[in-house]
């Protein structure tokens, strides 16, 4: 990863609901969703497949293959393809540590993806050139200053005002 290199102190985490979302696709390019829906082994086979990512790190490995071996020969075979799916891709692909979520604080990007929706309304254009770009990154480290001399001083955020739709 060019990004690892680059930043090698950083923490390089995967997100848990892409994680899951990228095995929900798979189950769904194998034809696999009637199945998934209506077969409750199937579903919880595939489930616990999705939970590996969970566990503590050093037991991902040997609980996958507890999980292929535990198979009936029928799940055996309807489950053939995730299964190596899952394997050639998560178990050798990708870092264990990259989609491993057992010991983080975030399981999800929800904050970054929540941080860049703010930026791009704030931008305000789809083609905005860089002088107003700029602008909105520094209107934006003024708020984050704002909000960390808030917390250090110990007062509270003001809650978001509920919105009432009508």
């Amino acid at each position: 990863l060019a990004v690892a290199a680059e930043f090698p102190q950083a923490i390089h985490q995967g997100c848990y609901f892409h994680y899951n979302q990228c095995i929900n696709r798979r189950i769904l390019s194998l034809g696999l969703s009637t199945t998934y829906a209506e077969d409750d082994e199937i579903r919880s086979c595939c489930r616990k497949l999705m939970g590996l990512c969970l566990l503590p790190l050093q037991e991902v490995e040997n609980q996958f293959y507890n999980l292929r071996a535990s198979l009936d020969s029928r799940l055996k075979q309807e489950l053939r393809q995730l299964f190596l799916y899952f394997q050639n891709h998560w178990m050798i692909d990708v870092p264990l540590q990259m989609w491993n979520f057992h010991d983080t604080t975030h399981r999800t990007s929800n904050f970054c993806e929540a941080f860049y929706s703010r930026l791009n309304r704030r931008v305000q254009r789809s083609h905005s050139n860089i002088w107003s770009f700029i602008n909105c990154l520094i209107g934006e480290e003024c708020r984050f200053q704002h909000l960390y001399s808030q917390i250090n001083a110990g007062t509270q955020q003001l809650p978001k005002a509920n919105r009432d739709f009508k």
